[in-house]
């Protein structure tokens, strides 16, 4: 179980917490793999909050990460990989294909707002601080070079 990181959320980071009681701030993180992709179990770690920090919305997207999109495998949570732990928090996604459709997404890649326990629940307030990325449930048969970000949209009490 790999652990890949992006440079905005160092393992051992301060996570980011400036700003006025009540403002909204925004967080962001992006991952290139360059040829091998994630296995599963392996978590891309793309953001970091403080504890007590309210997420109010986000969003996940990138390049596909699988090079085929019939008889795709690769299964990814959207979700909070340490500290409040919910790996899916924010979204099961399954077997994420990332073709175009028509109306709605006009490349080919991954567009996901946040849903999940914000669509349930509201906001989230952290009581730990966290990290917020991907865990991958099954990995892709067919890996290719693949730039994934997220921003997290958040407030301080």
């Amino acid at each position: 179980m790999a652990t890949y990181r992006s440079s905005t959320a160092p393992a051992n980071g301060a996570a980011p917490g400036h700003g006025y009681a009540g403002e909204g701030l925004r967080t962001y993180g992006t991952y290139h793999f360059e040829s091998a992709g994630p296995a599963a179990s392996d978590s891309v770690v793309l953001c970091r909050l403080p504890k007590g920090a309210v997420i109010t919305g986000g969003k996940f997207f990138g390049s596909l990460m699988e090079s085929t999109t019939s008889g795709a495998t690769l299964d990814l949570d959207l979700g909070i990989i340490s500290g409040d732990t919910d790996t899916d928090a924010f979204g099961n996604l399954g077997v994420v294909v990332g073709a175009a459709k028509t109306g709605v997404q006009v490349e080919t890649g991954y567009n996901y707002q946040f849903g999940g326990v914000l669509f349930s629940g509201g906001p989230l307030t952290l009581t730990k601080e966290s990290e917020l990325g991907l865990t991958i449930v099954t990995s892709a048969t067919n890996y290719q070079s693949a730039w994934l970000s997220m921003f997290v949209d958040y407030k301080l009490p």
